[in-house]
């Protein structure tokens, strides 16, 4: 079993408004966890939801303006598999009328990790700090 898989440094992502898609209610300048889960493998449960989300979310959703998701790419099927995934930082000019959603700073290459074939049985992490936005969860 991979280390990630069952570290008590995984951190868990739980708090609610990582799975609002409606023009959240808490809007933060920026997810204070982002700095320190750089590097760090972390899952999603709870009212977070449990998976990444794998769309980009409207904004002012997710907490922020501006919310971190993982760009449509196959998340390992098998017990155990580690998959490269991109992260990708949502961002809408709201300064013109285009509605769609632009990758703000790139991609951050990650890595996804089957820990058990429940629906939320994935952990992630990213490689490069993301300075601004949140991560955004799904159910």
């Amino acid at each position: 079993m991979p280390p990630q898989c069952i570290s008590p440094d995984t951190v868990s992502l739980t708090e609610s408004w990582r799975n609002d898609y409606d023009y959240s209610e808490t809007i933060l300048d920026n997810d204070d966890r982002l700095s320190i889960l750089t590097g760090t493998w972390f899952r999603f449960s709870g009212e977070a939801g449990n998976l990444m989300r794998n769309e980009c979310p409207d904004l002012y959703s997710c907490g922020s303006y501006s919310g971190a998701w993982y760009s449509p790419s196959a998340l390992p099927t098998n017990l155990y598999e580690t998959v490269d995934i991109v992260i990708l930082e949502s961002f809408f000019n709201v300064n013109d009328d285009n509605d769609e959603c632009d990758d703000k700073d790139g991609s951050n290459k990650g890595r996804a990790t089957r820990c058990s074939m429940d629906r939320g049985g994935v952990v992630y992490t990213f490689d490069v700090r993301m300075d601004d936005g949140t991560l955004c969860g799904m159910n």
